[in-house]
């Protein structure tokens, strides 16, 4: 760990105050070594609350400037229900731009920040010191998203159970010979599981399958867990269809959402992702789900036999 005079020390963090420590802001001449600054990009969608949630990193190195985002569309939502997706990420995108010409125009690393440290919206911390080991930067990135953005991953004994809806897709692809094993299987009219969208911003679609258009498939099984982890993952996959509807553009995507275990209490949560798909499908409805195999099967345009 490298430290130095003025700074405050938290574990394998030093913050690094903006004014003090001035001989580690230049970004090119002073990180030479395996010491390299960070900064939390922070959403604050209302300046009287207060209420700021960490939604990425900004890594300075010689190379360049990394910005890195993670998924926390709960804490968001939960923030702000009413907050712009598609307004957030087109924040998100011009920080990108704006830090590398910043950084091309060797605008010091202070300014870089004070540039971004006011309003609402997207802002940026002080800057914080890691010594990264001479690890890569994926690995650095992955390391600060883990241990101040990403919520704290929960000790379980035993591994989280996968809902029995998604089981009963990933079977019916699997035994239609169409259920691929990694993302390039996408150019072979196969489903991919946990396709990325934006990994980015860690979002993985469900299902995919390309044949022309994308076809993307979110389910909610909500006959398991209580309804309000059920309304948080229906936000969840909201944001997901929203952004990979910004992604990819409207002609050239299809979004399903297939649902079962429907009652009164997720109803609120079943209008929202009714409101964000192209086809909306209930489980238990014979017709909802001969429409939606059927279009599977013609998506992939395999010669096995039909899906069922």
């Amino acid at each position: 760990m490298v430290g130095a005079t003025g700074c405050s020390r938290f574990g394998e963090l030093v913050v690094v105050p903006t004014v003090a420590c001035t001989n580690l802001v230049d970004q090119d001449s002073a990180m030479n070594t395996d010491t390299l600054l960070f900064s939390l990009v922070r959403y604050q969608p209302d300046l009287h609350r207060q209420e700021v949630v960490n939604v990425g990193v900004v890594l300075f190195t010689p190379r360049g400037t990394r910005v890195s985002f993670a998924s926390n569309q709960g804490k968001l939502l939960a923030l702000d229900p009413n907050f712009s997706l598609s307004r957030f990420f087109d924040q998100a995108k011009k920080m990108q731009v704006a830090l590398t010409g910043l950084r091309d125009d060797r605008v010091p690393i202070e300014e870089q920040i004070r540039f971004f440290s006011v309003g609402a919206g997207i802002t940026l911390s002080p800057t914080g010191m890691i010594d990264a080991h001479g690890d890569a930067d994926e690995k650095v990135i992955e390391e600060l998203l883990s241990n101040y953005v990403l919520a704290p991953v929960k000790r379980r004994y035993r591994a989280p159970q996968t809902s029995r809806l998604h089981t009963e897709l990933r079977q019916v692809f699997r035994d239609a010979r169409i259920l691929g094993s990694n993302p390039t299987d996408i150019s072979k009219h196969l489903v991919v599981p946990n396709y990325p969208i934006d990994p980015d911003v860690g979002l993985f679609a469900e299902f995919a399958l390309k044949n022309g258009r994308l076809h993307i498939t979110e389910t909610v099984d909500f006959r398991v867990r209580v309804a309000s982890s059920k309304r948080q993952e229906a936000q969840a996959k909201t944001l997901l269809l929203v952004q990979a509807l910004e992604s990819v553009g409207s002609n050239n995507l299809k979004r399903y959402v297939v649902v079962t275990g429907a009652s009164a209490q997720v109803q609120a949560s079943m209008n929202l992702l009714e409101r964000h798909a192209d086809d909306f499908i209930v489980r238990e409805s014979g017709q909802d789900w001969q429409r939606y195999v059927d279009a599977m099967h013609r998506a992939a345009s395999t010669e096995e036999r039909p899906l069922h």
